[in-house]
């Protein structure tokens, strides 16, 4: 063998910038260029985002210049004005933290400062979610607005309603306050020092839930929003969750007393164990919608978002796993 047909064969010859072989015809005044077989050459897949000159096409070029985005310049704002931001966290991002991983300093990046007299020199959270837990947060962007906001939080003044998935057929009844007891029993650390308190508003559809947390008193208004049959949980019941009190993992806690955590919770799900954990990253929890006055109008204002796209996956993956390999009751 030549060693000119050695070369076709490794596939390390250009003719006219394309890549060559034993049976690619060439004619007079085409170009051959002989590549470095050290040097990786570009892949079919590569090859279709490079032109002629071997640069990148400008969809090529876009994508690239996707991949090389800070992650706060995915940060997704919205509402804005002079005083206030509100942004959609990511699952699994810190409120604050060291370093760039946290939203205090992605908003440092995303948000310009305000032009207002007493203005911050970033936009700042007046209140805390969960790192598990995305959605909505509310922020403020002026010293007046920040004092205003925080204390209305702490008036509970500011409405707010989440979406979650939980895992498990919740069905309110009269029998809804005793058995609620004893399951809060279960709950962990010292979080159930008083008898919980569970009530069904038939009328309504609403679950009042009021157990204390941290010793403290607390209150979750649940309402089913539909119900998923799985395999894996039995079932799946969406639930919109309202908070009127702001105790650090409330919501989790409470649904959890009902003996119903939600997905992908890694520390309140002693009902199911570790089958309640799920792929990625967060639990299966949202905050969705958020109504409050403009700290300086008093305009009210209410802001929401759709249920990530993740929940409706989860849904959908596990009624057609149900559909197809349940046993049929006889």
């Amino acid at each position: 063998m030549t060693s000119a047909r050695k070369v076709c064969r490794k596939r390390t010859v250009l003719v006219d910038s394309k890549l060559g072989n034993c049976a690619t015809d060439v004619a007079a005044g085409q170009l051959l260029q002989l590549l470095d077989a050290r040097i990786p050459h570009p892949s079919s897949k590569q090859r279709t985002a490079l032109g002629a000159t071997g640069r990148p096409t400008s969809s090529a070029a876009g994508q690239q210049q996707q991949q090389q985005q800070q992650p706060w310049q995915q940060l997704q704002v919205l509402h804005l004005n002079e005083h206030l931001a509100v942004v959609v966290k990511p699952f699994g991002l810190h409120i604050y933290g060291r370093g760039t991983g946290h939203l205090k300093h992605w908003l440092s990046q995303a948000i310009p400062a305000s032009s207002a007299a007493d203005a911050l020199p970033a936009a700042c959270p007046v209140h805390r979610l969960d790192a598990l837990t995305g959605g909505l947060v509310l922020c403020a962007r002026t010293l007046t607005a920040a004092q205003r906001l925080t204390q209305a939080f702490e008036d509970r003044q500011v409405k707010k309603q989440y979406v979650a998935l939980l895992a498990g057929r919740y069905q309110p009844s009269s029998s809804t306050t005793a058995t609620a007891a004893q399951s809060a029993a279960a709950v962990p650390a010292a979080d159930n020092t008083d008898n919980p308190s569970v009530r069904y508003d038939s009328s309504s559809g609403i679950t009042t839930i009021n157990p204390c947390v941290a010793g403290k008193p607390a209150s979750t208004a649940l309402r089913v929003l539909s119900q998923t049959p799985s395999l894996k949980f039995d079932w799946i019941t969406t639930a919109q969750l309202c908070p009127t009190t702001g105790r650090k993992h409330q919501l989790r806690q409470h649904v959890s007393a009902l003996g119903h955590p939600i997905l992908g919770d890694p520390l309140y799900n002693q009902f199911v164990g570790n089958g309640v954990k799920l792929a990625g990253k967060g639990v299966c929890l949202w905050a969705q919608r958020l109504e409050f006055d403009h700290p300086l109008t008093g305009r009210l204002l209410q802001i929401g978002t759709e249920e990530p796209v993740r929940f409706e996956k989860v849904r959908q993956h596990e009624a057609q796993r149900h559909a197809k390999f349940a046993v049929p009751e006889v």
